[in-house]
Formats: C-alpha cells, sequence, structure tokens
C-alpha cells in the first residue's frame, strides 16, 4: 500500500495529464478511460512536493536506502521537463531536503543533484536559484563520500562556469 501511494504522489508531482476512469468521464470518450490535460492549479503539485520534503524530514533511518531509489531517479528525470518555474523550484526544494536528512542514501544521484543544482543557479528563476543554492551548499556540507562523488564532475568545469555560478549564488542569497 506505501509504495502505491508514493507512486501516487510522485505521478502527481511530475505529470501534466490525469488517468480517468471510464466510470468518471461518463459518456465522454466512449469508456475505457483516457487521460486529459490537467487544468490543476499550481498549489496541488506543491503540495505534492511537500508531501515528500515531509516523507524525507520523518523517514526513519531503515526507510531511508529504500526510500531513495524510489523517488529521486524519477524526479530528477523529471525536473528538466517541468514548464512552471515555481514547480521546478519546489523539486530542487525537494532535492535539498533529501540530502540533507536522507544523507548517504542520496550517494548514487549526488552527480546528478549537482547538475540540477548548476542549471537552477545558471538558468532558473530567482526561487529556483535560491533552492538551487541551497542544494548546492547540502551537497558540499554532505558526507565525505558524497563530496568525492560530485568532485568528479566539478574538475571538468570551466573556471568561467564557477565565476557564473558565484555570481548567482550570492545573488540568490541577497536578492
Amino acid at each position: 500500500m506505501r509504495n502505491l501511494v508514493l507512486s501516487c504522489v510522485i505521478n502527481q508531482l511530475t505529470n501534466d495529464k490525469i488517468h480517468v476512469s471510464s466510470a468518471k468521464i461518463g459518456n465522454e470518450g466512449g469508456g475505457g478511460g483516457g487521460e486529459y490535460e490537467s487544468s490543476m492549479s499550481l498549489s496541488f503539485p506543491m503540495c505534492m512536493a511537500n508531501v515528500l520534503i515531509s516523507a524525507c524530514q520523518k523517514m526513519p533511518n531503515s526507510g531511508k536506502k529504500p526510500f531513495a531509489p524510489k523517488v529521486l531517479p524519477r524526479l530528477i528525470q523529471s525536473v528538466e521537463m517541468i514548464l512552471k518555474s515555481e514547480i521546478r523550484a519546489a523539486f530542487v526544494q525537494l532535492f535539498f531536503s533529501a540530502v540533507y536528512h536522507l544523507k548517504s542514501a542520496v550517494l548514487p544521484y549526488a552527480s546528478d543533484l549537482l547538475k540540477v543544482s548548476l542549471k537552477s543557479l545558471t538558468d532558473g528563476s530567482d526561487k529556483e536559484k535560491v533552492a538551487g543554492a541551497k542544494l548546492m551548499a547540502s551537497l558540499m556540507a554532505s558526507e565525505a563520500a558524497i563530496l568525492e562523488s560530485t568532485a568528479g564532475r566539478t574538475a571538468g568545469c570551466e573556471n568561467s562556469t564557477f565565476k557564473s555560478i558565484g555570481r548567482n549564488f550570492v545573488d540568490a542569497f541577497y536578492s
């Protein structure tokens, strides 16, 4: 049951479409169900992100390792496809919470999370930049294994990239 609820929350957060059964459609569409574009307000996906943030915060140690692979890969893959900057910022905030609370369970995803952080800092809205700065700070303050995992990714970056990121990092905190 827990996996079903978790899958539902992730689906609601990552999809712009909702699957509707034929019982709810009525006579439209000829039965069998279908997918319809969601006209949900911004608050619903934000609520789903907050559900996952709360789960990260309240996760017992025994649940951290199984939780991370169920949630992070799909969200990391989906974040670039999200059109609304407020929802992308919520994703990045969720990643920050995951790094902070799940600790070593995020190790397999550390490099991808660093990429998300860098993209948020260089190309994101103000809210995305703030969340990206928090994510980067959390990654840099993490356990040694996570730092080593991300070190290989940053070693190949050009100096100008880090200057740009540094400017965005400072702007995010002082704006």
